[in-house]
């Protein structure tokens, strides 16, 4: 059991590589606790927004952010959810922050980080909230429920009392539930400002979150 959320943290991260490669990821680009402060960008949280857990997945080409919630009573869910939907509405106008803010932590090669930013014109990334066994199991119809109503791109990690990470939820049969922990990829343009497009012109270029964000990653 965890008593604050730096345990939590200092549970998962060591145990984060081993989890994801066993079920077919590989951690090779992490970091925790990447920060953008109220001096590079303004944070809908009304300050510093503050990322437990990303990485880089180069196989999928995505990022992920994890946010993780101590506790087990039902009012945690819609906490972690609603920070997460907070943490995206600051990724929606500094997206190249939030990738310096990783890279200072997790440095990339050049070709690494042009093939993860689509040669430097949008990051795709996926959101989950993390939370804990006892959570889940004590609050599953309650969690389903309102992720598919309110926040069906975010995704669910279910933390163990070690720290390990389960990308499923187990039903009241035995059954695993991988749709509950599924995200769907979300893109940001990390492109700002009036560019030259092909025929000499202006166009404005935003670097708002993409409209079509669950199609699949891709350039």
């Amino acid at each position: 059991m965890f008593f604050t959320h730096k345990e939590m943290l200092d549970a998962v991260f060591p145990k984060f590589g081993a989890t994801l490669k066993k079920d077919g990821f590989e951690r090779k680009y992490a970091a925790r606790e990447v920060r953008i402060s109220d001096k590079e960008a303004e944070c809908p949280l009304h300050g510093n927004c503050q990322f437990d857990l990303v990485e880089y997945d180069k196989e999928k080409r995505v990022f992920r952010v994890i946010e993780f919630k101590l506790g087990h009573h039902q009012a945690v869910i819609p906490e972690a959810f609603s920070q997460v939907q907070k943490y995206r509405q600051a990724l929606e106008a500094n997206a190249h922050t939030f990738l310096d803010a990783f890279t200072r932590k997790s440095p990339m090669r050049f070709g690494r980080l042009m093939e993860s930013t689509c040669g430097a014109t949008k990051i795709s990334i996926e959101f989950y909230v993390g939370l804990t066994d006892q959570a889940c199991e004590e609050n599953q119809e309650f969690l389903r429920s309102f992720k598919e109503k309110w926040y069906p791109y975010i995704g669910t990690v279910r933390v163990k009392d070690d720290g390990k990470i389960k990308h499923f939820i187990k039903n009241p049969d035995g059954r695993k539930d991988y749709e509950i922990a599924r995200a769907r990829a979300v893109s940001f343009s990390l492109a700002w400002g009036p560019v030259t497009n092909a025929f000499g012109g202006e166009a404005q270029v935003s670097m708002a979150a993409s409209e079509n964000e669950l199609r699949p990653t891709s350039c």
